[in-house]
């Protein structure tokens, strides 16, 4: 776990790591809704990523340069997907040469960055339409 030193420790599990993903894909895609197509068609690619063998950061990288999802790429959407990809960079580069050795925990937060970018699409969204009105009743009601 990556934990943060100052005044007080904050320990960055893949729970935070999910939600974290998950506000700044929401609040990015409704501020540049051109890069929903992107993020939609790259997160089965990083979630593919982390059910593979090899976890490194270049890997996915790679992945998705080389899936659909590279034909879809806006400059926002790359800037919304690098910085969800910043915190598993991170957590990569913590480990260093035992990276390797700690891929079921690199695969967990590889995963939530997965379900991030899943849930914050799905927050943005717009709700659905009001339901129309109740008709009007027409049965006999009590006079004043």
């Amino acid at each position: 776990m990556l934990a943060f030193t100052g005044c007080s420790t904050m320990v960055l599990t893949p729970g935070s790591v999910k939600q974290g993903v998950a506000t700044g894909v929401s609040y990015s895609v409704v501020k540049y809704p051109d890069a929903v197509p992107y993020l939609k068609a790259a997160e089965p690619v990083i979630c593919s990523a982390a059910h593979g063998t090899n976890l490194a950061p270049a890997q996915v990288v790679a992945a998705l340069q080389n899936s659909n999802a590279d034909q879809l790429k806006t400059p926002e959407g790359v800037m919304i997907l690098n910085t969800a990809l910043a915190l598993y960079v991170g957590l990569w580069e913590k480990y260093g040469t035992k990276a390797v050795t700690k891929s079921d925990k690199l695969r967990s937060y590889l995963e939530a960055t997965c379900g991030g970018i899943h849930d914050g699409l799905i927050a943005a969204q717009p709700p659905p339409a009001p339901s129309p009105p109740a008709p009007a009743a027409n049965f006999p009601l009590v006079s004043p």
